[in-house]
């Protein structure tokens, strides 16, 4: 008689270490493709005017307007609340900056806001320090056109020392070109933002509503999250792979750094430096 072979459950310690792996895994994704696209938008940066900007706009120059000229900084911490923003008129500014981290990863977050009358391409470098004021890193990104009139959501990765906690980001916007926006009334709206949690990770998704004329690609949105006392706690971004196809909706998914669970999340969509009209 053959002995019955019994299977044991796997132990907790050992769904926690699948589950470890799926996120690890999961991370491992979202990193390369983000550095992926960091690889990606240097070298288009330098035609940024060319591609970019002239989706955006019926001619690309570099005009000598207030907003071509601006750098401002703003400082965020944990108890940072979104505001509206007091732009000088003629300024790019940014605003409602925040952070969020987790065990895993860190993002700063801020609002971009451009009152001018030009579309503008614009950069974003975020700085992290701790309670004793040390750098803990700077990152650049978030290089996007705003149209005139307009405001968005950025966002960036921040790589902190293992165990190092964040106090505190400065974030400072850069005006890298700019040109006459002839076409103020195309724009790109998310009415609602969905919060989905996976194991110990927070994504957001939604849909973008385009008005423009001509399908565009690689899409930026960026997301802000607030807790229920509305301080900011995080946010994300992406580069969406897909087009999309003006006049539509389309959906949009991204993964979410926070500090704590959101209350709720908002966000905003624009080209990027990437973009190109289809």
């Amino acid at each position: 008689m053959h002995a019955k072979v019994r299977f044991a459950k796997p132990s907790a310690r050992l769904e926690e270490a699948d589950r470890q792996t799926e996120i690890s895994s999961i991370r491992a994704r979202d990193l390369m493709a983000q550095t992926k696209r960091g690889i990606m938008r240097r070298p288009i940066l330098l035609y940024g005017c060319a591609v970019a900007l002239a989706a955006a706009t019926s001619g690309c120059g570099g005009s000598a307007s207030d907003s071509s000229a601006d750098n401002s900084r703003v400082t965020g911490s944990p108890a940072a609340t979104p505001s509206a923003s007091a732009s000088p008129k003629g300024k790019v500014t940014i605003g409602s900056v925040g952070f969020g981290q987790d065990q895993y990863s860190a993002m700063g977050v801020g609002t971009v806001s451009n009152p001018t009358s030009d579309a503008v391409s614009i950069s974003v470098n975020f700085a992290a320090y701790n309670k004793a004021g040390k750098v803990l890193d700077t990152e650049s990104g978030a290089y996007v056109i705003l149209r005139a009139s307009s405001s968005q959501i950025v966002a960036q990765d921040l790589s902190v020392p293992d165990g190092a906690k964040i106090a505190r980001i400065d974030a400072q916007v850069s005006v890298d070109d700019s040109s006459k926006d002839e076409h103020p009334e195309s724009s790109m709206t998310i009415a609602a933002v969905d919060v989905l949690k996976k194991y110990d990770m927070y994504s957001a998704t939604g849909k973008i509503d385009s008005k423009y004329q001509d399908t565009v690609s690689n899409v930026y949105v960026g997301i802000s999250c607030t807790n229920k006392a509305g301080n900011i706690v995080g946010g994300g971004y992406s580069f969406m792979d897909g087009n999309v196809v003006g006049g539509s909706q389309a959906p949009f998914s991204a993964s979410i750094t926070v500090s704590e669970r959101p209350a709720k999340c908002d966000a905003s969509a624009t080209l990027s430096n990437l973009s190109e009209a289809k």
